[in-house]
């Protein structure tokens, strides 16, 4: 695994964009490059609450230090675009890709079934981009206001919404102008691959409930909800993510979704997290009405969509605490626990093919207990435990810290996958949360 720092994103970008025409899944560069560890200077303490100024000052020192400049999502936010091209194209994205373009309009289908709107909604779509979202939103009938910070994708959303008599009403605002909308007004506010772009969800969050009807809801579908990285939320570090925003200068954070839940919760509303999401990720629906979220569950039941509770993403632990001893999230053995389940999870849905899933393994040297041999046992579950993929074992007796990579084969899709680590013996044990990814 090759250790990138900010000093290195250059030249990886350079290499990516001359020699693979910005490529990132080219299998050159997936087979020289991921996955890729980030190492990065700045200090980030996540005992802190994420909700902490203090915290978010460290995150923004973070992007810094990876994008290379100061935060001014005015200028850092843009997308290079051809208008004229585009006004003609069959979707504003001009690309004819069926599976890719597929994907998305069924996942935004799916947000806007289960929220239950009836009849020409009123619907606010938070970071809409090129349109795609407003798009098709307003060929399903919705009344679409739709905000984006980006002057050159307004003007494209705009003309093609007047060349096919949509009525999209567009406006030329950062997530932190929400607050100068209309109150009381809209029946739902949607975000599609765009909440991640917002500095302090919590703060939107508090925004839009005054801009929503009694049983308004909030969606969002195509989000970056995980938690190898942090916690609570900060800058996501994988290829893509540094990618752009060292290119770009975009904001691109994640979190988990017990922090986005109580982005939620602060503000009165309830999240649920479903099935059917961009990609095989979760829609997010929230109301402040329990009657709503009654409707959108049986809805989303409706179309066998089901409601994810946090142990379908969520990791555990038998023996162990939170910990970053890995330099990822992760567990450390607590003192006094010789042995038993350092780390199970997360309870995903894969598909069909071929898997590898790794995390980083660490036994400490301190201590007498840490001279006698320990022994690990990693398997790969499904359909809670009931069918094994891939099982490892094998003495540790020297203290050290390695990467672990396991790959396994599926065939067919694999409900409520886990990976499992067992560790018995002496001495103190870490472990990063493992990382499943899909091998072409």
């Amino acid at each position: 695994m090759p250790i990138l720092s900010a000093a290195d994103l250059d030249d990886f970008i350079h290499l990516v964009d001359t020699r693979y025409a910005g490529n990132l899944t080219h299998p050159e560069v997936v087979a020289k490059y991921y996955p890729i560890e980030f190492s990065y200077s700045t200090q980030v303490d996540q005992r802190l609450s994420g909700f902490s100024e203090t915290y978010y000052d460290q995150q923004l020192a973070l992007y810094e230090e990876i994008s290379g400049r100061k935060l001014n999502q005015a200028d850092g936010e843009l997308h290079p675009v051809d208008v004229p091209s585009l006004l003609g194209a069959r979707n504003p994205l001009g690309i004819n890709n069926v599976a890719f373009i597929s994907e998305h309009v069924r996942a935004l289908s799916s947000m806007l079934s289960i929220a239950c709107l009836g009849d020409s909604p009123k619907i606010l779509d938070l970071g809409a981009g090129h349109g795609l979202s407003s798009e098709v939103f307003a060929f399903c009938g919705a009344q679409v206001h739709a905000i984006d910070i980006d002057p050159a994708l307004s003007e494209l959303a705009m003309k093609r919404s007047a060349q096919r008599h949509f009525g999209i009403k567009r406006s030329i605002l950062n997530f932190d102008d929400v607050g100068t909308l209309g109150d009381n007004e809209y029946a739902a506010a949607f975000f599609f691959q765009s909440l991640h772009h917002c500095l302090r969800p919590w703060k939107l969050v508090e925004a839009l409930k005054k801009k929503l009807v009694e049983d308004g809801v909030i969606g969002f579908a195509g989000e970056p909800l995980q938690s190898h990285y942090w916690k609570a939320w900060g800058l996501r570090l994988d290829q893509e993510s540094l990618y752009v925003a060292r290119k770009f200068g975009w904001f691109e954070s994640g979190w988990s979704h017990d922090f986005i839940r109580d982005c939620f919760e602060a503000n009165g509303f309830t999240l649920k997290f479903f099935s059917g999401g961009h990609g095989g990720g979760d829609i997010g629906i929230a109301s402040s009405s329990q009657k709503k979220l009654d409707d959108v569950t049986a809805k989303a039941a409706s179309l066998g969509l089901t409601e994810r509770n946090a142990q379908q993403y969520s990791y555990f632990t038998q023996i162990g605490e939170r910990s970053l001893a890995t330099g990822k999230g992760g567990y450390s053995t607590k003192p006094g626990h010789a042995g038993g389940f350092l780390c199970y999870g997360p309870y995903i849905k894969l598909a069909p093919g071929r898997h590898a899933v790794e995390f980083r393994l660490k036994r400490d040297s301190a201590g007498a207990a840490a001279a006698a041999p320990s022994f690990v046992t990693f398997d790969v579950t499904s359909n809670q435990g009931r069918a094994e993929h891939v099982q490892m074992k094998f003495a540790w007796d020297q203290p050290k810290e390695d990467i672990l990579v396991c790959e396994f084969t599926l065939d067919e899709p694999a409900p409520d996958v886990e990976a499992r680590l067992l560790v018995t013996g002496g001495g103190q044990w870490s472990c990063s949360y493992p990382v499943f990814r899909a091998l072409t």
